[in-house]
C-alpha cells in the first residue's frame, strides 16, 4: 500500500500530477535497473518564494495593489440566509450536498460560454452569481476562486503551493441578461488573471475590510473548479487502484467542516460533471 498525506501549504492539485508522473518514471527506471532519468529542476520552490518576495517589494506590487483596491472598493459581505443567529467566531462546522450534471447539460453550458468568447468555467461562475444574488437578495456579488500561478514554464514541474485566491466581483444591479452577465464575468476574470500575483493575505492586510461577526474577510462564497483529470499511477507489473481515506478527496465527506459560508466544488468527467455544495 502507498499512502500519501500532504498539508495544503506545501502541496496543490497540480503538484499531485507532478508527483504521480515522477513516481511512474522512477519506478519504471528502477525496475529496469537504471538510475533516475528525471532532469534537474530549473528552479526550486525556495527560488520561487524569493522571486515572489522580491516582486512584492518592487513597483509591480504597487500596480497590483492599485488594481485590487479599485476593483474591490466598497465591497459588502454576502448575507446568505440562515436559520440561526451567526456565531461571534467561526466554528468551521459544515455539511455537504452533492449533485451531478449530465454530459448534454455540460455541452450546452460550454457552448453558451464559447458563443460569447468565454469558457465553461465563466459560464458556471455566472450561474453561481445568479444563484447567490437570488438567495442573498444582493446585486454586488464577490466570489473567491483558486488560481494556479504557474505562468512560467519553469514552474510547471515544481511541487509546492503555487496558487492564489482571487476575488471575482460581479454587478447584477441592472438585472442583466444572462449573456450580458457572462460577458462581464469573462472580462472580470481576464483582468483578475492579469493581476493574480498579489497574495490574498496581502490584499486583506492592505484593504483592512470591515469584519462581520464570524465571517471571513472579502469572500464568504467560493467556487473550486477541477478541470485537470487525476493523474493515474501506471506501474509495470502492478495493478493500481485508488483508495480514499477520510477527507482525502474533494468529494469525500470527511469531518463535515466548512471554511466559508458556501463553497461550490465542480469536477469534470467523461460522462458529465460532479458538483458539491459545502456550507456552514
Amino acid at each position: 500500500m502507498f499512502l500519501e498525506s500532504y498539508h495544503h501549504i506545501v502541496y496543490d492539485g497540480w503538484s499531485r500530477g507532478v508527483i504521480y508522473r515522477e513516481i511512474c518514471v522512477l519506478y519504471e527506471a528502477l525496475v529496469r535497473g537504471g538510475s533516475s532519468p528525471l532532469p534537474d529542476l530549473p528552479v526550486r520552490y525556495s527560488d520561487y518564494a524569493r522571486w515572489q518576495h522580491a516582486c512584492l517589494k518592487g513597483p509591480e506590487s504597487a500596480h497590483l495593489l492599485s488594481y485590487w483596491k479599485r476593483q474591490l472598493a466598497g465591497l459588502q459581505p454576502l448575507k446568505l440566509p440562515a436559520d440561526r443567529i451567526r456565531e461571534s467566531l467561526p466554528t468551521f462546522e459544515g455539511a455537504r450536498e452533492s449533485f451531478f450534471l449530465s454530459a448534454p447539460q455540460i455541452d450546452a453550458l460550454r457552448g453558451m460560454g464559447e458563443a460569447e468568447g468565454g469558457t465553461l468555467f465563466t459560464t458556471l461562475l455566472s450561474c453561481f452569481n445568479v444563484l447567490l444574488s437570488r438567495y442573498c437578495d444582493q446585486t454586488d456579488i464577490a466570489v473567491g476562486m483558486s488560481k494556479h500561478c504557474r505562468t512560467y514554464e519553469e514552474l510547471k514541474p515544481l511541487v509546492g503551493l503555487v496558487m492564489n485566491t482571487l476575488v471575482i466581483r460581479s454587478d447584477l444591479s441592472a438585472n442583466p441578461r444572462f449573456r450580458d452577465l457572462l460577458l462581464q464575468v469573462r472580462e472580470t476574470c481576464r483582468e483578475a488573471y492579469a493581476h493574480q500575483e498579489l497574495p490574498f493575505i496581502r490584499l486583506v492586510d492592505e484593504l483592512q475590510p470591515t469584519r462581520e461577526s464570524g465571517q471571513t474577510p472579502l469572500i464568504q462564497a467560493a467556487i473550486v473548479y477541477h478541470n485537470n483529470p487525476d493523474q493515474a499511477l501506471t506501474l509495470p507489473g502492478l495493478e493500481v487502484s485508488p483508495f480514499d481515506v477520510g477527507d482525502s478527496g474533494p468529494f469525500q465527506r470527511g469531518n463535515d467542516t466548512s471554511k466559508l459560508d458556501l463553497t461550490l466544488t465542480l469536477m469534470g468527467s467523461d460522462d458529465g460533471m460532479q458538483g458539491m455544495f459545502e456550507y456552514s
